[in-house]
């Protein structure tokens, strides 16, 4: 049975339930049937169709052939008064002939975009001024019979200014029809320009070129320039629309000096100079620590309020500054600014840092507390785990108190005696009484963790004792050791990093095995 082959009622019934622009290519898609089609288009009072009722990925499929169709199935040419083809960009705007003298349209919108939208289509449409001017030209020619008050045409037309092309041409006929319609303003009830200012037709700052004046896009009211200045209307930026005081709120960004509609742009006040702002002219702390608090661009230029990394552009107040070392530091030997972590991937990369110790002090604290975190994770993710058994690796001492070999067992075949080990020989110890682990030289020149010496500390310590010293407070130590310490710790956070991902991995495998046992015992259970 096929969908035509239903009642008419039915159908009619059916069609009810969607959006106008849906009934409208349904009834397009039985137009076989006629009593069909005409039941669906019903006596429904066709005066606006706007495509963007319907999904925009449906609206993007649809061709001039459908738009053709639904022109002629709601016979366009003596109900529609506004057409809105939004999201229609796969049009060339040959289907909209069925509107040729239609003395009864009042708004055409080309522009293919929605409410508050950028007109800016990427890729540009295909919509040709060749197929669409002669259908508008066929309007307007009507004269005084013409009720057309309002076009917006695509910003693929506008974007260019050129005085030789038919576009160009055109917008000069039609500035001429709104002239001669001597309309006046709502507001203050004078006559508007008649003198051809009805476009803007030189594209000037904050008057795109090609754009219609003194037309609120909703209403489409007529107001002056006069009351322009009053805020009764204005004009935004952003959708390239006039709106009245009535229709939408136009307020003034005092950083990028435009007029915007708050449907396109929210605005919030700026916390130091208390002026309107819009939100593509703000920034706020990347903290949270202040989040009813933004500050303005020309604010923000000042630096006396918030401040960015030089690398991430991340915005941070200076109160998070002084006291997050996550936040921004300053670097006096590099003069630069950046946030914690990206002072780490500076000193990581090495080549980069032009300083002996300042950026590795910096991020030494940054690192100090990620490695901290990430030990915490590793604890809660091992007490979850229960069942999970803790393997430690147990170092066997060397039986033989009188010998003493490399810790890193990397020349596991040679021994010395311990009053042949100082630390100028092949093998070397750690000075903290605590540990006294024994390397050889290789390993010292080339495992982080081995011994390393301070020329200003002037002491040999292993990677895990300088660590340690460094984080101690009350022991004294010096930029040099910190920067020995930081391949230390990066090494450490990214191991640790690895074990979290083996656990998690681990806990999520035995979760599943746990939910396949369970759902396995239930299903027996059921056949009981």
């Amino acid at each position: 049975m096929d969908l035509s082959d239903l009642p008419t009622g039915t159908l009619a019934h059916v069609s009810s339930y969607l959006p106008s622009p849906s009934r409208a290519l349904f009834a397009v898609a039985l137009n076989h049937r006629r009593d069909s089609s005409s039941a669906i288009v019903g006596n429904q009072q066709w005066d606006v169709l706007d495509f963007g009722e319907i999904e925009k990925d449906l609206a993007a499929k649809i061709s001039d052939d459908h738009i053709g169709g639904v022109l002629l199935c709601i016979d366009a040419v003596y109900n529609l008064k506004r057409l809105r083809l939004t999201n229609c960009i796969n049009i060339t705007g040959v289907g909209l002939d069925p509107l040729r003298e239609s003395a009864i349209i009042e708004q055409i919108d080309l522009s293919l975009v929605g409410d508050h939208e950028s007109p800016m289509l990427d890729p540009e449409p295909p919509i040709s001024c060749v197929e669409v001017i002669p259908i508008l030209d066929s309007i307007i020619q009507r004269g005084e019979d013409c009720s057309l008050e309002h076009l917006v045409f695509p910003k693929v037309w506008r974007k260019d200014r050129n005085t030789e092309s038919d576009f160009h041409a055109f917008l000069s006929r039609y500035n001429d029809y709104l002239s001669s319609r001597g309309d006046i303003c709502l507001n203050c009830s004078c006559n508007l320009p008649g003198d051809g200012h009805m476009l803007r037709m030189n594209g000037r700052y904050r008057c795109p070129y090609g754009t219609q004046n003194f037309t609120c896009y909703d209403c489409m009211d007529h107001y002056c320039d006069d009351c322009r200045v009053d805020e009764i209307w204005g004009f935004c930026g952003k959708c390239e629309r006039s709106y009245c005081a009535q229709c939408q709120t136009v307020k003034y960004c005092h950083c990028c000096e435009n007029d915007i509609c708050v449907d396109c742009i929210d605005f919030k006040e700026c916390s130091n100079c208390h002026e309107n702002t819009c939100l593509e002219c703000a920034s706020g702390c990347h903290n949270n620590c202040c989040a009813d608090k933004i500050w303005c661009n020309n604010c923000f230029d000042y630096g006396e309020y918030l401040n960015s990394c030089q690398n991430c552009r991340e915005c941070y107040c200076y109160d998070c500054s002084e006291s997050d070392i996550y936040a921004l530091g300053y670097c006096y030997d590099c003069v630069d600014s950046l946030c914690g972590q990206c002072r780490v991937n500076k000193c990581k990369e090495g080549s980069y840092c032009a300083c002996a110790s300042w950026c590795y002090e910096l991020s030494f604290s940054v690192l100090l507390e990620d490695k901290e975190r990430m030990q915490n994770k590793i604890n809660e993710l091992e007490n979850e785990r229960r069942e999970e058994q803790s393997n430690k690796i147990i170092e066997l001492k060397r039986e033989v108190k009188d010998l003493t070999g490399c810790r890193n067992n990397c020349c596991a075949d040679k021994i010395w005696y311990n009053c042949r080990v100082d630390n100028r020989g092949d093998v070397r110890w750690c000075e903290n009484e605590n540990c006294r682990e024994c390397y050889c030289r290789d390993c010292s020149e080339s495992d982080i963790y081995a011994l390393g010496y301070c020329d200003d500390c002037q002491d040999s310590l292993c990677g895990q004792c300088r660590v340690n010293k460094c984080k101690d407070e009350e022991l004294s130590h010096c930029g040099r050791c910190e920067k020995l310490a930081f391949p230390v710790l990066l090494e450490d956070r990214e191991r640790m990093q690895t074990k979290i991902n083996e656990l998690e991995n681990e806990r999520r495998e035995q979760r599943n095995e746990i939910n396949e046992d369970l759902t396995g015992g239930l299903g027996e259970l059921a056949e009981v």
